[in-house]
C-alpha cells in the first residue's frame, strides 16, 4: 500500500532494484511470520456436491465462488488487504502534508505540531471507545485503574515509537519506515523465542535472510 500511494500521491520514482527490494521485503516478512508461529490452524471448506438433480439425496447449491468470497479465509484476507491499503494511504498522506505543504506555507507547521493534531483526534476516538466498552468500570474504579508500572512502560514505548515514526517520515520516507518495521518484527520474533518459547522454524530463517538482503538491495 505504501509503495502504491508513494507513487500516486508523491510522484516518487523508484529504481528497479528498489522495487525488487520492496517485493523481497514483503516475501521475507511473510515467510518470517509463518516461520515464527507456534501453531498453525487451517479451516477446511465444506465439500461441494456436484451431482446432477435426481442423483443425490441432498443438493448443495454452494458454488466455488461462494466458498471463495464468503469463507473465513476470504474474510480475513480482504480485511487485512483493506487495512493495509488504509494504513498505507494514511502514512503517505501524512508524509505529503508534512513535506509538501511545509514548503508552501510562510510559517510551516512542525512535525511535532502535526503529531499533536493527530493525537487530539485519536484521543477523542479512544476515549469514546473506552466509555462505550468500559464506561461502568471507569465510573466506579477510575480511568487509570489497573495501570501498573508495566502498563506505563508500554505506554511510554508506544509514545516514543510514535515520535520516532514521525521523525522518520519527516526526515526520510515511508518506504524506509517499512524496512525499519520489518527489522523490528524480526527482533520481536527473536525476543518471543527467548521469553515466550515461540517456535522458530526454517521459514523464519529464510524470511529473515530475505529481509536483510532486501535492506542491502534497496540501498544499492
Amino acid at each position: 500500500g505504501q509503495l502504491f500511494f508513494s507513487v500516486v500521491l508523491l510522484g516518487r520514482r523508484l529504481k528497479s532494484n528498489q522495487l525488487s527490494a520492496v517485493g523481497l521485503l514483503a516475501l521475507g516478512l511473510g515467510l518470517a511470520s509463518q516461520g515464527s508461529s507456534s501453531a498453525v490452524t487451517s479451516t477446511k471448506l465444506p465439500p461441494v456436491n456436484l451431482s446432477p438433480p435426481g442423483k443425490g439425496d441432498k443438493i448443495v447449491t454452494t458454488t466455488f465462488l461462494h466458498q471463495l468470497f464468503f469463507s473465513d479465509f476470504a474474510t480475513g484476507f480482504f480485511a487485512v488487504f483493506f487495512a493495509c491499503m488504509l494504513s498505507g494511504f494514511s502514512s503517505v498522506y501524512f508524509e505529503r502534508v508534512v513535506k509538501t505543504k511545509r514548503k508552501q506555507q510562510k510559517y510551516p507547521i512542525s512535525v511535532w505540531a502535526r503529531n499533536a493534531q493527530l493525537a487530539t483526534f485519536s484521543s477523542a476516538i479512544a476515549t469514546f471507545g473506552a466509555l462505550v466498552k468500559d464506561g461502568h468500570n471507569i465510573r466506579t474504579r477510575g480511568f487509570l485503574h489497573g495501570f501498573t508500572p508495566l502498563v506505563w512502560t508500554v505506554v511510554a514505548l508506544q509514545a516514543g515509537g510514535g515520535m520516532c515514526t514521525a521523525a522518520v517520515i519527516a526526515y526520510a520516507d515511508n518506504l524506509l519506515k517499512g524496512f525499519a518495521t520489518g527489522v523490528s518484527m524480526l527482533f520481536c520474533s527473536l525476543a518471543s523465542y527467548f521469553w515466550f518459547d515461540t517456535i522458530i522454524a526454517i521459514p523464519f530463517v529464510f524470511g529473515a535472510t530475505a529481509v536483510i538482503a532486501a535492506i542491502f538491495l534497496y540501498s544499492c
